[in-house]
């Protein structure tokens, strides 16, 4: 067993290795931390997704398989949290690794806090990272998890205020110390790619016309993030026949998956819906973004989502709902469009300005990216958590 420097190990645990936000995020945290000089120990509450996606970026990768499946199995047999019913594969991944010297943990995402009562046991120095919000903590029947956060963690950190005030609005008790901190563009590059070949690229591609223009939503196919809204953008602006639409994630749900379909078949705009999956490949990703006219972040709630900085940081013009989260700290004074909440057709009506050349996007997106490049360092977010981490 190898002998570690407790003060420069660090537990990571994820809700799994799937790639989506969360997990994607934690892998990111991995990857700076080991760079910094870190043993990092990652352990997932579930056997879902590629370990190979992750292990580069750990020194150890350790399952608590259970844990996860038995919350699911409640939410979906019983309706009622399992917080505090810990198990014991969990119990055992922990009491070892304590044995071992680790007493520092990150517990990334609302779902992951199920784990916080097993480090707390074994007298972890506990940080949790919060990104859910009201909707997504109703739908996790989350509320014991968030007491336990609120009463047993040591540190919360929080993207924005909104997401803090949606957490606190379930606690009844909070004893944590909380902090305000955006994670950050945790790409290593910008995109550079000129704008008309990538365009140019994406049509070839997709076997359409050389004048087709698009746009592009990402992330991961959910009520949440408003997948199902797409259809009736498209809908909205049919009026512009070579306008397509891109959507770039993978799908959490099947069902969901198959209403939004059904829906734009209903709309006669499917024809004009491409879905490419989650594109692995940060370059490819990027190229695409750069082939796109504008950003649409149709987020229902969303506490301060990274593809809104990766689409800022490709120089897009993006357009979102005030109030769905994030998006409100980040695209005010001009650093892009905010649309009044869920107003589908003022939506559409500013993406038809921007897709006609009506609206100016320039300076926006030039602030945007300014911003990006200045303000969201991701070094500096995983700064914030090694510093409330260990206490320094």
């Amino acid at each position: 067993m190898k002998h570690i420097d407790p003060e420069k190990s660090v537990v990571l645990v994820t809700h799994d290795l799937s790639e989506t936000g969360g997990p994607i995020l934690t892998r990111k945290i991995a990857e700076c931390l080991k760079g910094r000089g870190y043993y990092v120990v990652l352990v997932s509450l579930r056997k879902r997704g590629r370990d190979t996606g992750f292990r580069p970026y750990c020194d150890e990768l350790l399952y608590a398989d259970k844990t996860y499946d038995l919350l699911g199995k409640a939410l979906r047999h019983t309706g009622h949290s399992v917080a505090n019913r810990q198990s014991k594969i969990l119990n055992k991944v922990v009491s070892r690794l304590a044995r071992r010297g680790f007493r520092y943990v990150v517990l990334n995402t609302v779902v992951s806090g199920i784990a916080v009562p097993a480090f707390r046991k074994y007298d972890f120095r506990i940080v949790s990272l919060i990104h859910e919000m009201r909707g997504a903590c109703k739908l996790f029947h989350a509320e014991d998890i968030i007491q336990n956060i609120a009463q047993m963690a040591d540190v919360i950190v929080f993207p924005s205020e909104l997401a803090k005030h949606d957490f606190c609005s379930f606690a009844e008790k909070l004893s944590a110390k909380t902090v305000i901190q955006p994670q950050g563009y945790y790409h290593s590059f910008f995109p550079e790619d000129d704008h008309e070949e990538a365009r140019k690229d994406l049509c070839k591609q997709l076997g359409l016309p050389e004048q087709t223009r698009f746009m592009v939503g990402a992330g991961t196919i959910c009520f949440h993030k408003g997948n199902d809204l797409l259809p009736l953008v498209a809908h909205e602006t049919r009026s512009v026949e070579n306008l397509h639409f891109l959507w770039l994630g993978s799908p959490a749900d099947d069902a969901f998956c198959a209403h939004f379909e059904a829906m734009a078949e209903r709309l006669d705009v499917a024809n004009r819906i491409h879905y490419l999956g989650y594109v692995r490949d940060e370059k490819a990703y990027a190229r695409i973004l750069c082939g796109c006219d504008a950003f649409l972040l149709l987020s229902r709630e969303d506490t301060f989502p990274s593809v809104m900085m990766e689409a800022a940081a490709a120089h897009l013009p993006i357009v979102a709902f005030d109030g769905c989260g994030g998006a409100h700290d980040f695209l005010s004074e001009e650093h892009g469009y905010l649309i009044p909440y869920m107003n589908i057709e003022g939506f559409s009506r500013t993406a038809l300005g921007i897709a006609t050349g009506q609206m100016s996007t320039e300076r926006v997106c030039r602030r945007a990216f300014e911003r990006v490049k200045k303000d969201f360092v991701f070094e500096n977010y995983v700064e914030i958590i090694t510093r409330e981490l260990f206490g320094e």
